[in-house]
Order: C-alpha cells, then sequence, then structure tokens
C-alpha cells in the first residue's frame, strides 16, 4: 500500500478511535445523573461495553494490516462450522446496521455446513467490507446473497454478494476502493465476460486489506452487477476444501440479537443556561446524536439532528439556526463541502467543527471552508457546552 493510502488507514482508525472513546467517555457522563432510571442506566452500560469491544477490534485490525504488509500472516486451516463463526460477528454487524436504521438481510440454502478455512481471518473479511460499506451509507440496507461456486483452480468455494442499497456510486467509483483495480462481473455473467477495471484507484484501506486476506484464504474479491438487485455489489469468495459428502444446509440463520434503541433523553438539568436556543447538529454517528442532543436538551437548547451534508445543508439554509455542530467526516458530503455550500448560500450563522480528527493542519481547514471554531474529539461534555454557550449568548 502507497504511503497517502497508508497515512488515509491511519486517519480513519484515529476517527474511528475517538469516536467511540467520545461515546464511552459520553455514556458514563450520562450515568452521573442521579434521577436516571435502572432501565437507561443498563442501556448506557451496554452501550458502553460494545464502544469499548469496538476498539479492540480496531485495534486488532491495525495488527492485521501491519502483518500483512509485512508478509508475515499466515492462514490457520481447519474444519469449521462456517455459520457459527461468523455469527458473533454477523450480530455485531447487524446490531451497527440498527442503529444506523438500515436493513440487514441474509439468504442462502443447500451450502455445507462445514468448511476448511482459517475463522479468524473469514470473521475479519467480512466485517471489514460490510462494515465499510456500512459507514459510507446512512439508508438502505445490507443484502447478503450465499451460495457455492467453482474458483479458478477448479476447486469449491463459498460466494456472499454484498449489496449496499444505500450507495449512489457507480462501478467506476467502487472500483477505486481497492488498492489493485478488482475484476468487474457485468449483470452477474461468468468470467468469460469480465472486464478489468482501471484507473488510478483512491483506495479503501479497509477493503484493500479485506482483498489481501481473501486471496490468503484461496478466494478474491470481484465488483458485480446483478440484475437480481439492480445495483453494484462486493462479491466475497474462499476456497473451502472438499465438500462432497458434507452435510448441507437448510436455510442460514445468524440468531438475532437485540438492537439497542435510544435512550430517552428528555431529562432535566437544573442549568438551562441554553434555553430556547435552536442548534442544528450535523453528525451520522447515531450514538455521538443520542449523546450531543441529550447534554444539549439538558441546558434547554432545541436540537435539530441532519445525518448527512446534504440535509444539514437543506436544515441550515431553510430555518434560522442560533448554532451549527458539524461534523467533519460525514458520508458523500463531507463538513468541508458542507459548510462551504452554507456559507455560500450566505448563512452566517456560527458553525463549530466537531471532528475525530487530530492530525496537524485540520484546524486550519475547518478555519478555511467558513467554521467559525473547532473542537475534537473525544468529547468533554464540559468543554462542548462551554464553547455552545459562548457562541449562543
Amino acid at each position: 500500500m502507497n504511503r497517502e493510502a497508508r497515512y488515509d488507514w491511519l486517519v480513519s482508525l484515529s476517527h474511528e478511535l475517538r469516536t467511540s472513546l467520545s461515546a464511552i467517555l459520553g455514556y458514563a457522563e450520562m450515568m452521573y445523573d442521579a434521577k436516571q432510571p435502572v432501565s437507561q442506566r443498563l442501556s448506557c452500560i451496554g452501550r458502553i461495553r460494545r464502544n469499548a469491544e469496538e476498539m479492540a477490534a480496531l485495534l486488532d485490525r491495525q495488527s492485521d494490516f501491519s502483518k500483512l504488509e509485512a508478509g508475515t500472516i499466515e492462514m490457520h486451516g481447519k474444519k469449521i462450522h462456517w455459520v457459527d463463526e461468523l455469527t458473533e460477528t454477523m450480530l455485531q454487524l447487524k446490531q451497527k446496521a440498527g442503529v444506523k436504521r438500515m436493513g440487514f438481510e441474509v439468504e442462502g440454502a443447500g451450502l455445507p455446513k462445514y468448511i476448511l478455512s482459517d475463522p479468524v481471518l473469514l470473521r475479519e473479511v467480512f466485517f471489514l467490507v460490510i462494515s465499510s460499506l456500512m459507514d459510507r451509507s446512512h439508508k438502505g440496507g445490507i443484502a447478503l446473497d450465499f451460495e457455492m461456486v467453482e474458483l479458478e483452480s477448479s476447486k469449491p468455494g463459498l460466494s456472499c454478494n454484498i449489496y449496499c442499497s444505500g450507495l449512489p456510486y457507480s462501478m467506476e467509483q467502487w472500483s477505486t476502493w481497492f488498492g489493485s483495480p478488482p475484476t468487474a462481473v457485468i449483470n452477474g455473467s461468468d468470467t468469460s465476460s469480465e472486464e478489468t477495471l482501471l484507473g488510478e484507484p483512491t483506495v479503501d484501506p479497509s477493503l484493500d486489506l479485506a482483498a489481501r486476506i481473501c486471496r490468503a484464504l484461496d478466494g478474491d474479491i470481484q465488483l458485480i452487477s446483478c440484475a437480481k438487485r439492480k445495483a453494484p455489489a462486493i462479491r466475497i469468495t474462499v476456497g473451502t476444501g472438499p465438500v462432497e459428502g458434507v452435510a448441507r444446509l437448510d436455510d442460514i440463520v445468524f440468531e438475532t440479537a437485540e438492537v439497542v434503541h435510544s435512550v430517552d433523553v428528555t431529562s432535566v438539568d437544573d442549568s438551562r443556561s441554553c434555553e430556547g436556543k435552536k442548534i442544528l447538529l450535523i453528525e451520522d454517528n447515531a450514538e455521538i446524536q443520542i449523546l450531543v442532543s441529550h447534554f444539549l436538551r439538558r441546558c434547554g437548547a432545541l436540537v435539530d439532528i441532519a445525518g448527512t451534508g446534504a440535509e444539514g445543508i437543506k436544515r441550515a439554509c431553510g430555518s434560522v439556526y442560533d448554532l451549527i455542530l458539524m461534523d467533519i467526516q460525514l458520508p458523500i458530503l463531507d463538513g468541508y463541502q458542507a459548510t462551504r455550500t452554507i456559507r455560500k448560500e450566505g448563512v452566517l450563522t456560527p458553525i463549530i467543527a466537531v471532528t475525530a480528527f487530530a492530525m496537524k493542519g485540520v484546524k486550519e481547514s475547518c478555519l478555511t471552508a467558513g467554521c467559525t471554531d473547532y473542537v475534537t474529539k473525544p468529547l468533554a461534555v464540559d468543554t462542548l457546552l462551554h464553547i455552545v454557550k459562548q457562541y449562543v449568548h
């Protein structure tokens, strides 16, 4: 991976870690409220635990990335019940989809119950690809279609077509996410109709890492455009070893995980220093939406939430606000672009950049784009409220 892609990977890793840490600190702060019901307290504990687990998984993936770059990662193949091995990962992803209000579907039947593979690497591939697609989307849903295929080596393989209906990108745009341009299979045809999508890639480090792992598992990653879903998809294939005579699955079922819903954010604080002030929060992460809106409303603010840059622009230009809180890393249209557009429309409302980017020069970039001020994640509640009060009074 080139230097620019490696830098993007580290920036992304920093962003994800700081976002999870913000959630942990925020929910811990909420638990100081003596009036908090037991049900909300248990919800906070669950969210703290889940975000801590996500941070641990991020660090594990950084370790795997380093090993792959050094060429030292090894596959430890063994006979596994692959659905059981993937269940925990799929439930984590399903929960993430639920938080983002996205659907999550799985299809497949008649597949072998056991395959020969490395369970750790297998889980890693699916997590990297599906999580990356979710991070790029803010609506729609994820659909997984499993089937058996014949690999180029004429050996059997397990295939999964992963669709994300909330991504408005073309096949050519999808192809730029990989370190090495993957093969595109048009309309779900076989390899006789393949064509390679060339061009200088804008690498998504997670997908590039997933492609490397797939190849270590005797498989590959492809882009497909299938008439069934009427959308591009990423096809994962991995080797299975001999499957003749192996018992088959009637259906693929990943046990349902309870999706934690939003906690009540209407509790009242003694300090009403933002009473009646209208604040627009432009943020795509559901955890941060819940936390920031909770503390702002507790201070008496009237909070509107936009989950995308485009929605944020529409709200900012269509209503009068006392303050705008702008996340910088938004899907499709980022915070820099959204801020520039809002300023071009003549909106003079103070805009505070709220970002997990802590790299040198980010503050200057935010101010140049038109932001009034800048705070970084992990968010300290006192710091956030202090800067909010500074600009609404």
